[in-house]
């Protein structure tokens, strides 16, 4: 064999590889990823939320309030009480029934396999950390955000906890009622428990801006403490002491300084400005409807309704209720967080979700739309020269046509108006001039007229599918 055709028989292999790369680039962006190496690139502002009746999370994006990613949740925790804990990449399903914890890998959209922690476990999660507390029990316990397993040594505090929360330094802080305190604890150590009130008195913990503030219901009090040990207490007033047992309802997160806080059964809304010590107070005319802890984002405070599924908007500037946003169905339990400068609004048990910005204006969100990245609807990767792919290199001219090929080609014969239909049917053979002489015979008035598109309007075919 002749160098010559070696090397043009390397020149022609090398012309497939490198179409077959094309066709697989071609069919990627065509069709999406569909591989299991695949990353997903979803929202940078957004949130997962959880679907309890379809059995998964979705992932939402907080700019345009459409979901952008779905993942399936495991088949023993489906319908179940689910807790999506999520912060930056670290996102942890938390089977609130039956204790399991378990990862999600947000490029793969892929839950893997937990363990259980225990049913009532809190779990938290910040900045590459995670959290354990056993309430019930006394326990904390860091661990790795990625393994889940163990780092450093467990503690142990005087039950019944309270919520708890991670500092901006990545420390958790655990109120601890029974002793009026407020204890610290990171990488297995735990720090001198801060004195915040009396004990056995009401304790609510809220992160503001990164820094513990312990409200007091039985006292009327707030104490916002440092991490380097100082503390501020701010007086509140009086109303607070009507909150009854388990004190007044507070988010465990506020995004700025200022927390908002309900007092059970009284109206009364509270907000305490925990860089100046000042607080604002006022007696709301509310249903006696189930609520829970409000949430503040701009001048608005936002009070979950769930016997009316909705959320009741309070402008604290103004001083003026605004229209209720209708998150879900009544009687519907409801998911709010303040999350990326937005608040979000969920309803696990549906379809209906809500994304808020600073301004107040809303966006209603379908979590159960299904063209989205881990979607059934979303279309594989085709083989190459299979129906719905691009065909082969140098595959000749007459090659066998698919079966997607042969219905999109059916389809648009279908699809044609009728003036093109009549256009490419048959014409009759009609004589020439010559002929009729020779003949001696014309075109009977009887006869079929020619039939052609009207000069105006040119024939039309649907294009290609």
């Amino acid at each position: 064999m002749g160098a010559g055709a070696i090397f043009g028989r390397d020149r022609l292999t090398g012309q497939i590889a490198v179409g077959l790369v094309g066709v697989v680039v071609v069919a990627a962006v065509v069709y999406g990823v569909g591989v299991a190496s695949a990353k997903y690139d979803l929202a940078d502002v957004g949130a997962w939320l959880s679907a309890r009746t379809k059995g998964l999370v979705v992932h939402v994006n907080g700019l345009a309030g459409k979901v952008d990613g779905k993942a399936p949740l495991p088949a023993e925790s489906r319908g179940k009480r689910i807790k999506v804990v999520q912060d930056g990449t670290t996102i942890l399903i938390v089977d609130e029934e039956t204790g399991v914890v378990s990862r999600l890998d947000p490029s793969q959209l892929k839950i893997d396999a937990g363990g259980s922690l225990g049913a009532g476990i809190q779990v938290l999660a910040q900045d590459g950390r995670a959290y354990t507390v056993d309430s019930v029990n006394g326990g904390v316990q860091q661990l790795d955000a990625i393994t889940l397993r163990p780092v450093g040594e467990p503690a142990r505090l005087v039950p019944v906890l309270g919520q708890a929360g991670i500092g901006a330094r990545g420390e958790l802080w655990v109120p601890v009622a029974a002793d009026g305190q407020v204890a610290g604890y990171r990488d297995g150590t735990l720090r001198e428990p801060v004195d915040v009130g009396e004990p056995g008195n009401d304790l609510t913990l809220t992160i503001a801006a990164g820094t513990p503030v312990v409200l007091d219901s039985s006292a009327a009090t707030a104490t916002v403490v440092d991490p380097s040990g100082t503390r501020l207490t701010i007086s509140l007033p009086s109303s607070v002491r009507e909150a009854g047992r388990g004190g007044v309802l507070a988010p465990a997160i506020a995004d700025g300084k200022i927390i908002p806080m309900l007092v059970p059964g009284t109206g009364s809304l509270v907000t305490v400005d925990t860089d100046t010590g000042r607080f604002a107070s006022t007696r709301l005319q509310m249903p006696k409807h189930r609520y829970r802890a409000p949430q503040i984002l701009g001048t608005k405070v936002y009070i979950p309704d769930e016997t009316a599924g909705a959320l009741i908007v309070y402008d604290s500037a103004s001083g003026r209720f605004e229209k209720p946003v209708t998150v879900g169905r009544p009687k519907s339990p409801l998911e709010v967080f303040v999350k990326d400068g937005l608040l979000w609004a969920n309803d696990p048990d549906g379809p209906g979700a809500v994304v808020i910005d600073r301004q107040g204006r809303a966006k209603a969100v379908d979590k159960y739309h299904e063209n989205v990245a881990g979607g059934p609807r979303r279309r594989q990767i085709p083989t190459p020269g299979t129906g719905g792919a691009p065909p082969l290199p140098g595959a000749p001219p007459g090659a066998k046509e698919t079966a997607r090929t042969r219905r999109s080609r059916d389809s648009r014969g279908s699809r044609a108006s009728p003036a093109s239909r009549r256009s490419r049917e048959p014409r009759p053979h009609r004589p020439t001039s010559r002929s009729r002489r020779a003949t001696g015979r014309c075109r009977s008035p009887s006869s079929p007229p020619r039939v052609n598109a009207s000069p105006g309007t040119p024939s039309r075919t649907s294009p290609p599918g």
